[in-house]
């Protein structure tokens, strides 16, 4: 954060937040006097009152003098070229000091350029990037991609050029007699270097080179081996804090901050704690280095704010029921990622408790026993991956169908607002996951000291009943739609798209269209029918892994996939063909989930008549309909896809159509509404399991401020869990993505890129393509690509592994998206080569924008609250398509 205090000059210390209690002189050579930085990091004393030079210099150390986010004492003095003094009668001076400025004061004290200072080691800071007297941390919390791209580089190269000096000046301390006198040498080497170009930070042999210059410096050689134990430790630093290596982790650094200060604070604080003791065990040193997590929340300005401690979470994992013994992977992001990552396996009630939580990512996946479809002679197991985002410091969480919606609606949103520099960073809360339940029906008032999140609602008042009911209804209806619908699709393509893949793309285009108000579920036939033709006929809808994948036009209604991988069959489809067994799934999906509604109608009924519903019966029917949608139902759809694909890869016209033909009568005969009812009524269920589900609403408001929960204390109801999407989790990897299919092989391809003249199809400023069902009816080329774009984002699940990443907009090395602002940022470039897609192995997601034909990179947890920027500083203004203006995503009532 900025720590220029109304009517004071401050100090920012560019590895942390503000160096706090800190002695130090200032003024120009021979003049010095003393200054002091109390503990908000305000900069005071005579020396601060000293007239105009050019020769100006400032310079604060001190036993006492502490980094906020390591809490450890500054390892050597700080100096930096002063600002012109006069402008401090006006209240308005400021100061930046860091390492880098300690190598400008060396270099060119007549310059307090803080662009200059990291010109030295490599890192441009374009004008008007920063407000004046705005550091790294300050650059961090822009709205503006860019900014934080040139923040992460700033602090990286300040933490990199401390451990460097540390590393340095304890080699050289027996050369050199004191500590200071080390640290001297060290700064005066590099300087030397520096003047004769930029200093490269992760290069890996410039300890030992440093260490010998200095050593050198002082009239003596380092101790054998000290060169070389200091390269080995700056080694680890540098693979921790090289943002070339791996493009998706930098942009992980640009989309959450709070995992790049995170991750500098730890490095900090393990080379200074433990030095190169560290190196034979870094991962886990690292992961237990100690770093003040309140104090990077509170200098991000992070909203919510981190817990001051981490608690202890209990996750509860559902779909119809308890998920049991499934492994629920948890990354911690103020964790180390190498260490940080947690694979805690659910109990028999579908629980995992984890301690030391802070913020982060949980997902689990598919395959994973429903105690309560499971029965004595039946295993069920769960359809589908999910993935949520867990708002910091809650002692209780679910993980369902909806949180993973929920998720996927913050980060694609969080996405926009990166992409339209509206809104620094923030984190998913409590209040994001109420805004999708609200807009998705459930909008009963929530009682004291409950929330979506935690779905804490006691099970013994008329209040938590209709709350447990609605959101385990909720639940059921997005399973409902999901696991049969997708199953079937997944189905379609022979395998070479996964169940977790489809889900991932209706999830995305689930949140756009809630995003922006057309999200239909009282149709929920139409709109079913409407995804499966935008997954089938848009190939932006699916995550590609291969680069070299293009989408070809075809004649009327067809859409071809042209990929580089060689075992992919290239085929075509066309949905007028396919249009009745498309009808007839949406039917059977629509007629199934009809129940739940009906159910829904009755809760909301008793709630308004002030009675109590008979939640062990509600929920008992609807387990019951969800043992028939993601058991017989699902079942059935899967395996007539793969007949009907088995049909078109044997390229035998007639056969195809005849098994198009039995399919759809099929599906229409076994789930006409009269067997659905009798289906669903005899469904066995475990009703042991699903009381589980009512009895998890009882629990207690933790105590204020958090601390750790209890076994007892949990809180989720009727909630279904299932779900996640989202950013860069380490998982299983992304599976390829191969052809589309459907009527008939073709062997002559075209790359050209294709258009639609649909009218269901509209593209929003945003560049989100949004599909209407209405207007597209069920014949020909209706559809749709999903929202913003089509591609996941850390909202999106294309598989459970990490998601793919690709750069335009927050591209690592040349900028984000033209603005006047940001000379740092480049504009879109044009043709249809514009934002060519790459799929690293992990990293966060990538939401692409149809209109400009780039690429946004995102994260589980982006972007902020505040809708105003100034010119300046990096903040945004009002925008357009902020959750509060556009409809049907504003706050509840």
């Amino acid at each position: 954060m900025s720590c220029t205090l109304p009517g004071l000059s401050a100090v920012e210390w560019a590895a942390s937040q503000c160096v706090t209690q800190c002695n130090g002189k200032a003024g120009p050579p021979g003049e010095l006097l003393d200054v002091t930085v109390d503990a908000a990091g305000a900069l005071s004393g005579k020396g601060t009152a000293v007239g105009y030079s050019k020769q100006l210099t400032v310079s604060v150390s001190g036993t006492a003098c502490t980094d906020a986010f390591t809490g450890l004492r500054v390892p050597f003095a700080l100096v930096a070229p002063w600002a012109s003094p006069a402008s401090f009668v006006d209240g308005v001076s400021g100061i930046v000091v860091t390492p880098t400025t300690r190598l400008l004061a060396a270099t060119a004290p007549a310059d307090p350029s803080l662009a200059a200072a990291y010109a030295l080691v490599g890192v441009s800071v374009p004008a008007g990037t920063l407000a004046p007297n705005a550091g790294p941390v300050s650059a961090l919390k822009s709205a503006i991609a860019a900014t934080r791209r040139t923040g992460v580089r700033m602090l990286f190269a300040d933490a990199a050029l401390t451990c460097l000096a540390t590393a340095a000046s304890v080699a050289t301390t027996v050369a050199c007699g004191t500590a200071d006198a080390a640290a001297a040498a060290v700064f005066s080497s590099l300087a030397a270097r520096a003047g004769s170009g930029a200093i490269d930070l992760f290069r890996g042999d410039l300890a030992a080179e440093t260490v010998a210059a200095a050593a050198a410096a002082c009239g003596k050689d380092a101790p054998a081996g000290a060169a070389t134990d200091a390269a080995a430790l700056y080694g680890k630093v540098v693979g921790e804090l090289s943002l070339t290596a791996d493009a998706a982790r930098a942009a992980e650094f640009v989309s959450v901050p709070l995992v790049a200060a995170a991750t500098a604070a730890r490095v900090l604080a393990l080379v200074q704690g433990r030095g190169t003791a560290a190196t034979a065990n870094w991962a886990i040193e690292l992961e237990a280095a100690s770093i003040n997590r309140g104090a990077i929340s509170a200098a991000l300005g992070l909203s919510p704010a981190l817990p001051a401690a981490p608690v202890s979470l209990r996750l509860n994992v559902r779909a119809a029921g308890p998920l049991t013994q499934c492994q629920v992977l948890f990354r911690d992001y103020t964790s180390s990622p190498a260490s940080g990552t947690r694979t805690p396996t659910t109990d028999a009630a579908g629980v995992v408790s984890m301690p030391g939580v802070t913020v982060g990512l949980a997902s689990v996946p598919g395959g994973c026993r429903d105690n309560a479809l499971s029965t004595a002679t039946r295993a069920f197991a769960s359809k589908f991956a999910m993935r949520t985002l867990l708002p910091p410091g809650l002692e209780t969480a679910a993980l369902d169908a909806v949180s993973y919606l929920a998720s996927a609606v913050f980060t694609m949103d969080q996405a926009r607002s990166l992409k339209e520099e509206s809104a620094p960073p923030r984190l998913i809360s409590v209040e994001d996951y109420k805004k999708v339940y609200n807009a998705l029906g459930v909008t009963d008032p929530l009682p004291a000291g409950t929330d979506f999140a935690r779905q804490n609602w006691a099970a013994d008042t008329a209040a938590g009943v209709t709350l447990i009911s609605r959101a385990y209804l909720l639940n059921q209806k997005l399973q409902g739609a999901l696991g049969p619908t997708c199953g079937f699709l997944a189905g379609l393509t022979r395998g070479k798209r996964s169940v977790d893949d489809v889900v991932a793309a209706f999830i995305d285009r689930l949140a756009s269209d809630l995003i922006d108000g057309s999200l239909r579920l009282d149709d929920i036939k139409a709109y079913i029918n409407g995804l499966m033709r935008a997954y089938l006929l848009n190939g932006a809808s699916l995550p590609v892994a291969y680069p070299a994948a293009k989408f070809a036009s075809a004649s009327s209604g067809r859409r071809l996939l042209q990929t580089a991988d060689p075992a992919a069959d290239l085929l075509t489809f066309d949905l007028d063909q396919l249009g009745a067994l498309l009808d007839s799934v949406a039917t059977a999906v629509a007629d199934s989930s009809s129940k739940l509604v009906q159910l829904e109608q009755q809760v909301a009924a008793a709630a308004a008549a002030g009675t109590r519903v008979n939640i062990a019966d509600t929920l008992q029917q609807a387990a019951q309909v969800a043992s028939v949608q993601q058991s017989s139902l699902s079942d059935a759809l899967s395996t007539l896809a793969q007949e009907v694909a088995a049909a078109v890869a044997a390229n035998d016209t007639a056969a195809l159509s005849s098994k198009l033909q039995a399919a759809t009568e099929s599906i229409k005969a076994d789930y006409a509404p009269d067997k659905l009812s009798a289906l669903i009524q005899s469904a066995q269920v475990n009703t042991a399991a699903i009381k589980t589900v009512a009895e998890a609403g009882t629990a207690v408001d933790p105590p204020a401020g958090g601390g750790g929960g209890n076994g007892d204390s949990s809180g989720i109801s009727g909630g279904a869990v299932a779900g996640a999407v989202i950013g860069a989790v380490v998982g299983a990897a992304l599976i390829a993505v191969v052809a589309l299919l459907v009527i008939k092989r073709r062997r002559e391809h075209r790359t050209a890129p294709s258009s639609h003249n649909s009218q269901a199809i509209n593209t929003s400023a945003s560049g989100a393509v949004h599909f209407d069902p209405a207007a597209a009816g069920y014949g020909g080329a209706a559809a749709a690509a999903a929202g913003a774009g089509g591609v996941a984002g850390p909202s999106s699940a294309r598989s459970v592994g990490p998601p793919p990443v690709s750069h335009a907009d927050v591209d690592v090395e040349k900028g984000g998206a033209a603005g006047p602002s940001d000379p740092d940022r480049s504009p879109p470039a044009a043709g249809p080569s514009a934002g060519a897609q790459t799929w690293p192995p992990a990293g966060p997601t990538v939401i692409q924008s149809p209109s400009a034909g780039r690429l946004n990179a995102v994260h589980p947890m982006p972007i902020a609250e505040s809708r105003s920027r100034s010119s300046s500083a990096g903040s945004a203004a009002a925008s357009p398509r902020s959750p509060g203006a556009r409809q049907g995503w504003g706050p509840a009532a």
